[in-house]
């Protein structure tokens, strides 16, 4: 597979805390068998190539946040790859509840430090 001789394969990836995921992914330099090879697809476009490393050494959050939705667009524009699953994040509350943080990963970590009111 890392040599991209498939017709079709499925990949599963960690949890995303950060938009340059993009780049890891969809970044033309990661097309093997250079870089990571995460880019099992061969997928290639400029525009992203740049959009994606602009957004990697941007600091300014709402540049990033421009940067990527333009990367979004791009990927909605050319559908390099096709999510077949995503995760729902259903959550509760209840007032006898505290220190309850919710993770934006939908991991169950926030119970270590929940307690619950007397």
């Amino acid at each position: 597979m890392n040599n991209g001789d498939f017709d079709i394969y499925t990949l599963t990836s960690p949890a995303v805390a950060d938009p340059d995921f993009h780049r890891w992914l969809l970044s033309s330099e990661n097309i093997p068998p250079l870089g990571s090879t995460s880019n099992r697809g061969g997928y290639r476009d400029a525009e992203m190539d740049r959009v994606v490393k602009a957004g990697a050494e941007e600091t300014k959050d709402d540049a990033r946040r421009a940067l990527y939705a333009k990367a979004q667009s791009i990927l909605a524009r050319d559908l390099p790859v096709i999510p077949l699953w995503y995760e729902t994040i259903v959550a509760a509350e209840s007032d006898r509840l505290y220190d309850y943080e919710l993770s934006p990963f939908a991991s169950y970590r926030g119970l270590a430090t929940a307690r619950r009111k007397p």
